[in-house]
């Protein structure tokens, strides 16, 4: 058409989009792709549609498109995320749309649009509780030099709550013999060289540990 930004599907099929702007420096261009589908959009699911998250903490949604023909889509990245209760969780529609961040105690409403106008809507429960204790999963573990080896840190909270908190915020995570185990990303150990270290993850005043042993690489 003569809009700019705005495209006529005239078959089935995916076709490249590029957009570009002359600059001083040389003409920055962009690309994307589009797919033209005769699927015809039904109702969308939102996956899950109701979750549990602690105050200051993050949960993350997603939204499955169903058409007319029996088969589903993820549309996380197509919809317009939005948050209904903003003083009780906000939502993410940038850089990571669907993430769900608890705000104060309550029960949160997170709302998403679909270009075709279809919308859903899901429920944000933040919640306000003590931790009690973290578990590591798995308690040990035995790696190769070279090798890496992931662990889940699994918050304990007071009401029989249990969240996993692996990337939490403010989450710690070290090794007390990083050339022998290293922690290269919260969660993950690396072996460097061969023998036994103790990995330590702590949330606040709440810590729990790991014993990591290296051995020779394969």
């Amino acid at each position: 058409t003569d809009v700019p930004g705005q495209f006529v599907a005239l078959a089935v099929g995916t076709t490249v989009i590029s957009a570009s702007i002359e600059l001083a420096g040389g003409p920055p261009a962009a690309t994307g792709s589009l797919e033209v589908s005769n699927k015809i959009p039904q109702w969308i699911e939102m996956s899950p549609w109701s979750s549990d998250v602690l105050r200051g903490q993050k949960t993350r949604f997603a939204a499955l498109m169903h058409y007319d023909d029996g088969s589903t889509g993820d549309v996380t990245e197509q919809v317009a995320w939005s948050s209904a209760t903003p003083s009780i969780a906000v939502v993410n529609n940038t850089t990571d749309k669907g993430v769900v961040a608890g705000i104060s105690v309550g029960q949160g409403l997170i709302d998403v649009v679909h270009p075709s106008g279809l919308t859903a809507t899901a429920g944000a429960n933040v919640l306000s509780a003590p931790l009690l204790s973290i578990e590591l999963q798995p308690g040990s573990a035995s790696i190769p030099v070279g090798d890496s080896q992931t662990f889940r840190a699994i918050g304990h909270y007071s009401g029989g709550y249990q969240f996993d908190i692996t990337d939490a915020d403010q989450i710690f995570w070290f090794s007390n013999a990083p050339h022998i185990a290293d922690v290269i990303s919260n969660g993950v150990v690396q072996g460097v060289s061969e023998g036994q270290a103790i990995i330590t993850v702590g949330l606040g005043n709440i810590t729990n540990t790991a014993v990591v042993d290296v051995t020779p690489a394969n």
